[in-house]
């Protein structure tokens, strides 16, 4: 009876049984490398995604629903994490953080939610594959266990990365069909390049590239006059969808310089690393360092397997050579100093390719051209061996940081300092290291011979005063960070200025004149408005386009 039960739960095309096993495998990957009871194993940016969680709840909780300058960072001067790192992939953690008031209840739910979302949007990329359904399983799994995304789960703690690269497969699928003039479905791609686009720009730009590149080899398909005029109709749909995070990143870029182009925190050059050393380091499964990073065992072997047999059999040779030319394109091989000062700088690691390295030849593996898996014992054996290197990376991670280690009431500890390693988007003139140290308490500056202010109040919101201004445009300087987007609002006969950019601090300055009680707050600027608008009824409009010709088709 038993045995009778387990097989019917094992039967792939039982959808209760494939929810139920995206949950355990979900779970599974996180229990691998936080099973230290007492403890939260965390590396990387964890804080500052956690502060993140944090301040999109703070912000719910002054009814600000989609905040742009998230007002908790830096100890109340504020930072634009929501506006340049979109933060809507966050909201189910945030609820949870808004529930349970727990960071790291939170913070494990998001690590398992990527996982949830990366399984579902892989499974659903392999049925758009036309993969059988026991190969689109092996393709779903062997893609949450390749080791460069378990690297970005389990040392990098990369949460934007690894919510970018979980549209991954949907976007090859996509390609893949497009190529093949299979344009029916044109809307999945703009869905899949936004869900990238909404989860970390820097995949966005390589994904971009990738799909370019994929374009140009296979031209001839792509220019077909059904498949352009697909593609251009899902490039239009993207961009409309995207607009509501394009338009404000821009407006902000060009209101000022930030230190994300004046003082860039990686060289893309200096992390490239030997050839050589990226093998071995795959071949051997390396825990990750900046000087360690690997594809993994499983995927370089698959690489170089598929690399013969596909050559020699003349079987995907597009993806193949592809692959292939990334690997050598992520090493010191490829000549990254002389795009030290492109836009491909931006990219910041060479290794980041390994992301769609993994994908291709996980594709390779799962589609099984040397049926590999008809083999009555091959595949319980392969997915052993994948289990136990996975595991192992997980461990290996553990003992070789055990420092990171955090107990639950360091964990829960918040510091709203920790605003990312290379601080990007701070106004070029934030002295952000001094400001740390020396001027944690939020204070105005002023001239006091020229105005009078009494009746101050600071808080994360709002800064506000009663003034006196005994000359015409006298300056004060708020200790907000500045963006685009404040607000000046003077009650009495006083007048404000529009806030403007302090070019020695990088602070908020106002000019106020007369008399009046003033109160300086962020607002969402209209250019904010206008793209939130555009893309949200551009989805809405789609949506009820497709519910109109769903009707129609079905009379």
């Amino acid at each position: 009876m038993i045995k009778k039960n387990i097989k019917k739960f094992l039967k792939l095309d039982n959808i209760s049984s494939l929810i139920v096993f995206s949950i355990l495998i979900s779970f599974l990957i996180v229990l691998s490398f936080e099973w230290i009871p007492g403890h939260v194993f965390a590396t990387g940016d964890y804080h500052f995604h956690l502060d993140r969680m944090y301040a999109i709840v703070d912000a719910w909780k002054h009814g600000i629903m989609s905040p742009r300058v998230d007002n908790f960072f830096a100890g109340g001067y504020g930072y634009a994490a929501s506006l340049f790192y979109p933060n809507i992939f966050l909201y189910p953690a945030a609820f949870v953080y808004l529930i349970t008031s727990n960071a790291t209840v939170s913070y494990l739910f998001l690590l398992f939610f990527v996982n949830l979302l990366t399984f579902w949007i892989t499974y659903f990329a392999g049925k758009r594959l036309k993969l059988p359904e026991k190969n689109n399983i092996i393709f779903t799994v062997l893609y949450l266990l390749s080791a460069y995304r378990l690297q970005d789960l389990l040392s990098r703690h990369d949460i934007g990365e690894l919510l970018g690269i979980a549209f991954f497969p949907l976007i090859l699928a996509e390609l893949i069909r497009y190529k093949d003039g299979d344009t029916k479905n044109w809307f999945i791609i703009s869905f899949a390049i936004a869900g990238v686009g909404y989860s970390h720009v820097l995949s966005l730009i390589m994904i971009v590239g990738f799909a370019f590149i994929y374009a140009i080899i296979h031209l001839r398909s792509f220019l077909k006059k059904d498949t352009l005029i697909q593609l251009l109709k899902a490039a239009m749909f993207t961009l409309v969808l995207m607009i509501a995070y394009i338009v404000p990143v821009l407006e902000q870029m060009k209101s000022q310089k930030f230190q994300v182009s004046t003082n860039p925190l990686i060289i893309i050059s200096d992390r490239a690393i030997p050839l050589q050393n990226i093998l071995f380091n795959s071949f051997t499964n390396q825990i990750f360092h900046a000087s360690t990073v690997n594809l993994g065992f499983v995927v370089i072997v698959g690489l170089l397997v598929y690399l013969v047999f596909n050559i020699r059999n003349h079987k995907d040779l597009d993806l193949t050579i592809l692959a292939t030319v990334m690997l050598i394109a992520s090493s010191s091989l490829f000549p990254w100093k002389l795009l030290k000062n492109t836009p491909v700088s931006v990219l910041q690691f060479p290794w980041r390719m390994f992301s769609l390295i993994s994908l291709i030849v996980v594709y390779l593996i799962a589609k099984d051209e040397m049926n590999l898996f008809s083999r009555k014992r091959f595949l319980p054996i392969f997915m052993t061996v994948v289990s136990l290197l996975s595991i192992g990376l997980a461990q290996g991670t553990i003992i070789v940081s055990n420092y990171r280690e955090h107990p639950y009431s360091e964990f829960e500890k918040l510091d709203s300092y920790k605003i990312g390693a290379g601080t990007e988007y701070l106004p070029e003139a934030v002295k952000y290291k001094h400001l740390m140290k020396k001027e944690r308490v939020r204070k105005i500056s002023y001239n006091k011979s020229e105005i009078k202010i009494n009746d101050l109040k600071i808080n994360n919101e709002t800064t506000e005063f009663y003034f006196n201004a005994n000359k015409k445009n006298t300056v004060v300087t708020i200790p907000k960070f500045y963006y685009k987007g404040y607000q000046a609002i003077v009650g009495e006969k006083g007048s404000a200025s529009v806030p403007y950019l302090n070019k020695k601090n990088g602070m908020v300055n106002v000019k106020l004149s007369g008399k009046g009680y003033l109160t300086v707050k962020y607002h969402m600027t209209k250019l904010q408005v206008l793209s939130s608008i555009i893309s949200l009824a551009g989805l809405v409009l789609f949506i009820f386009s497709r519910i109109i010709i769903s009707k129609k088709d079905t009379e």
